[in-house]
């Protein structure tokens, strides 16, 4: 095995007119989702080690290489190579974007941006994908890009529909009603209610979380991702790509401590301790906004009071993920059905 800083050693020598930060280095690694291989971290030395395979940087040399060389182009020669690169792999919708863009005018970094996007979830020409394939496209679309790219994009599947083929449905674009109060997710009385939900002592004893996160998954995760949507400023792609802790125990065994609540603090406070070092160490980007500079990296904030409560959330999360055999992407995942219905909860707090 080696570790990832004579990883970062090696590229820096091959490419010595390019300045990579170890910051860029390992966000890209992470963006990959380390090319498949599950990294070891070493925690037991003054200074986390993370170590990857031997032959890691020759097996993905080449792709470092493309990548980071791309540093030092200005953004009129990345739009001329990612257009050659469409060309090579979806020539008919380069050449229908491009007529777009005839109309529409972009910036060269709005239409490198959409091409990357292009090149990275396209597996097929757009005007052949299914209007349900399309939906699919535009809801990973709108979890990626910025606001402005998202609306291109939509005015470009609008005029494939007009120009190229019926059979793509047309997408409504509404705009925000001027005046219309957009600040808030939740008004106050919402906000308020919520958090005594997830986190008030009482609301966790009375409605036994414990015994409920530690039967079901659905509810782990449910409770897990809210709290942290109420805790952190984080979209829900960046939640989905927290590290993962370290259990304690067997997984079976972990559900059935949390379960009974002989998971002590001290396990719990680890667990999130072990997710926030990583985070430090990593600083992966925010994955909306990875591609520009200067973006602080995903910060996940949780008060001390919290930690303990947390932790066990998060290792109940782990443990199901463990136990399911890879049934699921990532072990935190966006619920939209929650089959633990904060309406059914036996709270007595009413604002």
């Amino acid at each position: 095995m080696t570790e990832i800083s004579e990883i970062y050693l090696n590229l820096k020598e091959d490419m010595q007119n390019v300045t990579i930060s170890t910051h860029e280095f390992i966000t890209y690694i992470e963006d990959n989702d380390w090319f498949g291989i599950d990294p070891i971290v070493n925690n037991d030395t003054e200074d986390t080690q993370v170590f990857l395979p031997e032959d890691f940087y020759n097996n993905h040399k080449e792709k470092f290489l493309f990548f980071f060389s791309k540093k030092q182009m200005d953004i009129e020669k990345k739009r001329e190579l990612i257009i050659k690169m469409m060309e090579e792999r979806f020539p008919k919708t380069i050449h229908h974007f491009k007529n777009f863009d005839l109309k529409e005018k972009m910036t060269n970094s709005h239409f490198y941006h959409i091409c990357d996007f292009f090149l990275t979830f396209l597996s097929k020409e757009i005007e052949d994908m299914t209007n349900s394939e399309i939906q699919e496209l535009l809801k990973i679309y709108s979890h990626e890009m910025p606001v402005v790219e998202c609306k291109i994009f939509a005015y470009f599947l609008n005029w494939l529909s007009d120009t190229v083929t019926k059979r793509i449905q047309k997408i409504e674009i509404k705009q925000r009603k001027k005046g219309q109060n957009t600040k808030y997710a939740y008004d106050f009385n919402t906000v308020c209610r919520l958090y005594y939900v997830l986190f008030s002592e009482t609301c966790i004893t009375e409605n036994r979380y414990y015994e409920i996160i530690a039967k079901e998954q659905n509810s782990a995760v449910a409770l897990l991702f809210l709290s942290i949507h109420m805790l952190c400023d984080l979209r829900d792609t960046d939640i989905c790509r927290l590290p993962r802790p370290n259990l304690p125990y067997e997984p079976q065994i972990v559900l059935e401590k949390i379960e009974n609540g002989n998971i002590t603090d001290v396990e719990a406070i680890v667990a999130v301790e072990k997710i926030e070092r990583e985070l430090h160490i990593f600083e992966p980007a925010p994955n909306k906004t990875k591609r520009y500079k200067k973006v602080p990296y995903s910060k996940l904030f949780i008060p001390e009071n919290a930690k303990a409560h947390m932790g066990r959330l998060f290792l109940a999360a782990e443990a199901h993920f463990q136990l399911s055999a890879g049934q699921k992407k990532n072990y935190i995942y966006p619920i939209t059905t929650y089959e633990l219905k904060l309406r059914t909860l036996k709270c007595a707090y009413a604002p």
